[in-house]
């Protein structure tokens, strides 16, 4: 131990290590759960620097109460609770705000597993779970080849409104439901197929719909 008020290394800085190979080069060889690297505000953590039982390792970053607001762990979980997190965006307007400037994608989630790719779970009553506006507003592709035959989209609605409701321009809009009543005022559509299960057949013009077999 032992401490100076100022000081000037003019090559590398070597702790625990007497060949240091950056700047500051901190070594410890011992095992186990301990803290590499902190930083201190007067007695009180800002960041740290740790690494687990099994020396993995995770950075803390502190409020200055010292409660953990950025926590990036290599194997465990890691969160921010700071604030809003932005992507190419400096002043995030949501818990995530992405913005992107190009013509890539701006969120890409590729699931590899047999999990859910996005799940979303709202517990509002009043709000929209999900609000697009674009030009394309939703496109739904169902081009992976382990996944032929399959659904492409699939809505369950477990109340009694409404399964699906699009609303376009004047006079095309759709309503379906997930009971026996359904209605659209104009319908636009180079092919159009209709199963029904009740009532036995509908008739509607140039549109005939037989019971499903």
């Amino acid at each position: 131990t032992g401490s100076f008020g100022q000081g000037f290394i003019a090559n590398k800085l070597g702790i625990g290590i007497t060949s240091p190979a950056a700047p500051l080069h901190v070594k410890d060889s011992r095992s186990g759960a301990r803290t590499m690297v902190a930083f201190y505000n007067g007695g009180e953590s800002r960041f740290q620097f740790e690494q687990d039982s099994s020396e993995n390792s995770v950075l803390r970053l502190r409020d200055n109460a010292e409660a953990d607001k950025v926590v990036l762990n290599t194997v465990g979980d890691s969160y921010f609770t700071g604030g809003d997190i932005g992507i190419g965006i400096t002043s995030p307007a949501a818990k995530l705000d992405v913005k992107q400037t190009t013509t890539d994608d701006a969120i890409n989630i590729n699931q590899d597993g047999n999990g859910v790719s996005l799940g979303i779970d709202s517990e509002a009553t009043t709000a929209d779970t999900i609000f697009v506006n674009a030009p394309t507003t939703m496109q739904i592709v169902n081009d992976h080849a382990s996944a032929t035959g399959t659904t492409a989209l699939y809505i369950q609605q477990d109340s009694s409104g409404p399964g699906i409701v699009v609303n376009s321009k004047t006079g095309y809009a759709v309503s379906a439901s997930i009971t026996s009543t359904g209605s659209f005022g104009k319908l636009e559509a180079k092919k159009l197929e209709v199963e029904t299960f009740s009532p036995t057949t509908i008739s509607a013009n140039k549109i005939t719909a037989s019971k499903a077999a």
